[in-house]
């Protein structure tokens, strides 16, 4: 059985809501609304995908959240920020928003164990590069050679 849980809230809740109920997703669509961090890893640790519809993204640190937890991830391209932060193999990024490429991708992951699990390690790895250590030792590098 697949479960797809949308977190978070916005403007087209009462769409989704509607949608859902119309087309009887009731048992396998939830909305379970705005999470705190603990209540969004007890999710984290609950599923097999992370997918992220957002058209725009700063800095994207949600899916930073999931590929700690080594979810695959699959997201558009148009949010930059999150074009950024997936290196190769490491998600699956989806051109021009097709909705339906992605649908289709997320289908693929489901039935594909192997490539799942290939992504969910390249997914864990990357993140670590946005390691607190990581992070700080890039910045000194940047620095020392600024002023060398």
């Amino acid at each position: 059985d697949i479960k797809l849980n949308i977190l978070g809230e916005g403007s087209e809740r009462e769409k989704l809501e509607q949608f859902i109920k119309d087309n009887n997703l009731e048992e396998n669509v939830k909305l379970p609304g705005f999470k705190n961090v603990k209540e969004m890893e007890e999710y984290y640790l609950d599923s097999s995908i992370f997918a992220s519809a957002s058209l725009k993204e700063s800095f994207g640190l949600a899916v930073l959240e999931a590929s700690s937890y080594k979810l695959p991830i699959v997201a558009f391209s148009s949010a930059k920020g999150l074009v950024e932060i997936l290196e190769k193999n490491s998600g699956i990024l989806i051109d021009n928003r097709n909705i339906e490429v992605m649908a289709n991708t997320i289908i693929e992951l489901l039935n594909n164990k192997e490539k799942r699990n290939e992504l969910r390690i390249n997914s864990f790895n990357n993140s670590k590069r946005f390691l607190a250590n990581n992070v700080k030792r890039e910045w000194e590098d940047l620095l020392n050679e600024k002023i060398s």
